[in-house]
């Protein structure tokens, strides 16, 4: 998975610059495109927009979870989620890199959020159904006698 930058397709048509819709362009990596509309996946897509708005309200606006998300680059350049998108911006949205250091990169979070390891582990999970996030403090949302399905729901017991 390159991590360079793509050029940004020409404008549309008869756009001028004194029109009130802005435009951006948005290219989503990987998994990442599980989130999005088929015609949107694995390729660059104009979302028009009119008002202020930062680059984590418009990603989750696609559907795509922020905290699905490691690097985001506009034109290039690392961002963090308060970035204000503005007209014109090509947009690069990337999920967890499970083999490259990217760390000189990051502007979203301190460290990489998983290790490639915890990355391969919720992946499992997920296709089976269960939730990453069972731990001591959850149980399964079940009578006495029942045992858990991959499909039966969990719920957090309360302290």
């Amino acid at each position: 998975m390159s991590i360079e930058p793509l050029q940004p397709p020409p404008l549309p048509g008869n756009r001028t610059p004194r029109q009130r819709q802005s435009l951006a362009w948005f290219r989503f990596y990987e998994e990442l495109n599980d989130f999005l509309s088929a015609d949107r996946r694995k390729r660059s897509f104009p979302h028009a927009f009119d008002r202020r708005a930062s680059i984590k309200d418009m990603i989750e606006s696609f559907g795509v979870p922020h905290t699905e998300v490691e690097l985001i680059l506009v034109n290039g350049n690392s961002v963090d989620f308060s970035h204000i998108v503005a007209d014109a911006d090509y947009i690069s949205v990337y999920p967890v890199f499970e083999s490259l250091d990217i760390r000189p990169l990051l502007k979203l979070r301190p460290e990489p959020q998983r290790k490639p390891d915890d990355r391969q582990l919720v992946k499992g999970l997920r296709g089976q159904a269960v939730s990453p996030n069972y731990g001591h403090d959850m149980q399964p949302a079940l009578g006495c006698n029942q045992r858990p399905t991959p499909a039966m729901p969990y719920a957090k017991i309360p302290a």
